[in-house]
């Protein structure tokens, strides 16, 4: 509804439970935010080269694929590890990203 940030908003009453839908004037059938996280499980292989955990900033403007080759490509220019992350947020940017963007890569060794 234009209004969330999230990183406050997981204790706004406005947003869940039955004051929502007084705050909002309308009857929501869920709430708007939760605190439960996705978690998912998998398994790893030796082909793991790395993780990359990020925020809606970055998938915004680019998907999974996009963004393991964009990492790789950064690998292969020989770019050091601990700043592929900030070029990572660049290329968003680039590509037009109007959201916060928060880059973390885990490399697997």
């Amino acid at each position: 509804m234009g209004e969330l940030s999230v990183s406050r908003a997981l204790g706004d009453a406005e947003y869940k439970g039955d004051l929502k839908n007084d705050f909002w004037e309308c009857k929501l059938k869920s709430d708007l935010v939760i605190s439960r996280p996705e978690v998912q499980q998998f398994a790893m292989d030796n082909d793991t080269e790395f993780f990359v955990l990020a925020s809606d900033g970055l998938w915004d403007v680019m998907d999974n694929q996009q963004v393991v080759d964009f990492v790789k490509s950064c690998l292969e220019r020989k770019i050091e590890h601990k700043t592929v992350p900030q070029e990572v947020i660049k290329e968003a940017i680039t590509r037009g990203s109007q959201d916060n963007i928060t880059v973390m890569i885990l490399y697997c060794i």
